[in-house]
């Protein structure tokens, strides 16, 4: 339930506050809530896309 209130918030902040740079650390929380997001070929795909991101939120 943490990691899934961590993603959504992550998710709705960029919306709220136009300030706010969408992080991996948003990222990696809004995607532990999808379905088979340990599979590893999913895994290795999603942590490719959220690579370019920042490491940390303003």
């Amino acid at each position: 339930m943490k990691s899934m209130e961590k993603g959504l918030r992550g998710a709705v902040a960029p919306m709220v506050n136009s300030d706010y740079e969408f992080s991996q650390q948003d990222y990696r929380a809004l995607t532990s809530t999808l379905l088979f997001q340990n599979a590893f070929i999913i895994r290795n795909g999603l942590a490719a896309l959220g690579s370019e991101l920042p490491k940390y939120p303003n």
